[in-house]
Formats: structure tokens, sequence, C-alpha cells
């Protein structure tokens, strides 16, 4: 067994960090790897000129290839232009501020090859490197729609592992999304397939980056959060726990209008969340945690920090 594994990296406004996911690949204990590198900075930008200057070094390897985009498409064109191109068996995505363990794409390969085809693909714990070190604690496998929904599941892109039959099956990623594009990818696999976890050990190191930030103000947020949920509503609605998850979504537009001062718009989205399912303990706390950041944040600035 040493099928080719094609791992996709796509890359947009931050290059400081691209290198150290790429040599976590390099490094993995699984030798048959090719890298694809995204750029969606769009040619000749600014940042597209410092990326392909930052990975020149890897250029020359023959398992490693770097696509770019002519104009900025976004994170989920990036990851099909990578799908399109790969000519492995597998498909992993690593985001570029992401790392592998050096056993990551080992452990779930030969996962995958010990099960049928209705396991699509595998995902891992993961370990969040911020302020605080914290991991997951994932434990299951199968169709985890409601769990992933919920959140009580948690694993980003860099997580998974998938047979390129299932990415193509699916029709890769919706471009259309500019938020929740693993989410909305997920969704469509879970109606088809299962997703297995191999091992309780977390094989991704998840960064945080402060040189790009994909998060929306608040009003794009709503439109971003009515277009995931009127689309998915059939299978949100199949849930035993559906207005669990209409209240977790509606309370994240709450946050962030909350921490934009946006009261008008907060109270009635903070509304329709608790129309859902009453306020917890916890959402008080984050609301809180929410108007506190931007002062947070303004006192470091003038710090200089």
């Amino acid at each position: 067994m040493n099928k080719l594994v094609s791992v996709i990296i796509p890359t947009y406004s931050r290059p400081v960090n691209l290198k150290r996911a790429i040599n976590s690949v390099l490094n993995q204990s699984y030798n048959n790897i090719e890298i694809i590198v995204v750029d969606d900075n769009g040619d000749g930008t600014y940042n597209q000129i410092r990326t392909e200057k930052e990975i020149n070094e890897y250029m020359s390897l023959n398992n490693f290839r770097y696509l770019k985009h002519n104009k900025n498409r976004n994170g989920a064109a990036a990851r099909n232009t990578g799908i399109k191109n790969s000519k492995g068996e597998y498909i992993a995505f690593l985001d570029d501020d992401d790392e592998f363990s050096i056993n990551k794409i080992e452990i779930q390969v030969n996962a995958l090859e010990r099960l049928d085809n209705t396991w699509g693909g595998c995902y891992c714990n993961m370990q969040y490197n911020g302020r605080k070190i914290r991991k997951t604690n994932n434990k299951k496998s199968g169709k985890l729609l409601e769990e992933l929904l919920l959140e009580t599941v948690k694993f980003n892109s860099s997580t998974l592992l998938f047979r390129k039959e299932v990415c193509i099956d699916l029709n890769g990623f919706d471009e259309s999304y500019i938020r929740h594009q693993d989410w909305e990818f997920m969704i469509r696999f879970f109606r088809k397939y299962k997703l297995f976890l191999p091992s309780n050990e977390c094989l991704v190191n998840r960064f945080s980056s402060k040189e790009h930030s994909n998060a929306p103000n608040g009003e794009l947020f709503i439109i971003i959060k009515n277009k995931f949920l009127n689309e998915f509503k059939e299978d949100i609605d199949s849930c035993k726990n559906k207005n669990a998850i209409y209240h977790k979504h509606w309370m994240e537009v709450s946050y962030t209008l909350f921490s934009e001062y946006n009261y008008k718009l907060f109270f009635h989205y903070f509304t329709k969340s608790v129309s859902y399912q009453k306020c917890s303990l916890n959402d008080i706390k984050v609301l809180v945690k929410s108007a506190c950041l931007p002062i947070y944040k303004k006192i470091l600035s003038i710090l200089g920090k």
C-alpha cells in the first residue's frame, strides 16, 4: 500500500507561515505525497510575488507544484483548483498557517485502506496554539451532520483526508460561499458518506494568523447565514436538535453585531436566536467577551503590542 496522496495548500495574504506548512508535509512518515500550493492572491499582486519568493526553494522538487490564480477567487476555488490538478488517489487539505504532525497522513491512509467506500474520508483531533493551548476531544465516527452543525465535534479542512472520487462525486466546493465553505461541503458529504476518526491523537497544529482574517462584518454575516441556513434547511430540519442549531447560528451573528455596537440589528437577531432556544449562561459570557474585545484590541494597539 503506497497510494499517492495529494496535499492541497491554498494560500492567500499570509506567506510568512507557508514554509512551516509545506515542511510539515515534506516531513511526513508517509512518503508518496505530492504538494500543490494554490496561490489565490492574484497574479502580480504584492502578496503573490512575496509568496512565490518565499517558497522558491521548493520549486525544483519533483513532488511540488505551485499554481496561481489570475485574480483572487476565494478558498473554495483554490481547493477546487487543487483537486482538478491533483494526481493522487487521496486528497488532503492544509491551511497555510497550520501544520501536520509527522504521522498524520500515514494514520489516515492506513485507516481508509481498511474501510469500505461508504467511509468517504477521515478526520482527526487538532491542537489550537494561541494565547492558550487547547485540544479538541473528538471521539465519534459516522454521519456527523448534527455534531458538525452544533460543533460538538470540531474539525477544520486541515484535519480531513478524502478518497479523491468522493471530491469528484460531490463536485468539489461551492465557490459561491465566502464563509462556511467547509461546512457546506461536509453537509453534502454526510448525505452520502461517513467520516472516520482513526486516532484520538491531535494530528494537526492550528495557529491563529494575525496577517489575515476572513471574519465578516455583521451585516455581511447576516447575508452569509441566511444563504447557508436556507440552502441547507432540509438537512438541518432533519436533525433531532434543529432548534439548538438555529439558535447557535443566529447567536453567532448576534455576537458579531454586539461587538460592533450595532444594537438595533443585534436585538433583532438575538431575539431571533432565543425564539428557537433559551439563552444560556455561556451565551451571555460570549456576548460580554465580544463587546470587550474591540476595547481590548484598541488598548493593545495603543501599547504597541
